[in-house]
């Protein structure tokens, strides 16, 4: 039930909607927390997904992005329709993903920020708490939540991290270069969290 670009709100909704019927024996969770930190809350904004918030310590599912106009439009028939054709039609696909492209290079020019990620997130990892902590703590309490379904179901919840490409690298030279760079203590922050 992997789905790339998936949130942890939408992995969670995914497990009590379709996998959970499934009666898994093992339940793996594979994070990457500078997706993950930025999906369950300012990218879930941007892409039209379900979030949960955090409300006096519970988690609180949030669908209001399916009242957005933009959303309505995008799920229109005559856009599912489109889509359908757009994604049989190479040529269409192609302007789609130069469209994106372009897109993506002019919100990286200088003075147009940085594409709606949070400052703490560079391009490949997170270095360090975000400094309301407030991410880290929907990300922690997104995956205790899957962790207490997945063991009520009988199910056995492992949790892997792909780690940020910098802290793993062979060459310590440049491991400690990008910790200077970033000026961090510490690459492996958040395997450690």
């Amino acid at each position: 039930f992997g789905v790339a670009g998936y949130s942890n709100a939408q992995e969670i909704l995914l497990y009590r909607e379709r996998a959970r019927s499934w009666t898994p024996n093992v339940v793996l969770l594979m994070t990457y927390v500078p997706n993950d930190l930025e999906d369950n809350t300012t990218g879930a904004r941007r892409r039209h997904q379900p979030r949960f918030d955090l409300v006096d310590g519970r988690l609180v599912l949030d669908n209001s992005f399916r009242d957005s106009r933009s959303f309505r439009i995008e799920n229109s028939s005559p856009a599912r329709a489109f889509a359908r054709v757009k994604r049989h039609v190479r040529v269409l696909h192609l302007f789609g993903g130069a469209l994106r492209r372009w897109r993506n290079w002019r919100a990286s020019k200088p003075g147009r920020g940085s594409g709606g990620r949070p400052s703490y997130l560079d391009p490949d990892g997170t270095f360090g708490p975000p400094p309301d902590d407030l991410e880290w703590q929907l990300l922690e309490r997104l995956v205790l939540q899957l962790n207490t379904e997945v063991a009520a179901s009988g199910a056995r919840f492992m949790l892997a991290n792909a780690p940020s490409p910098h802290a793993v690298h062979k060459d310590r030279d440049y491991r400690e270069d990008v910790q200077r760079l970033y000026a961090v203590a510490d690459l492996d922050y958040a395997e450690r969290r």
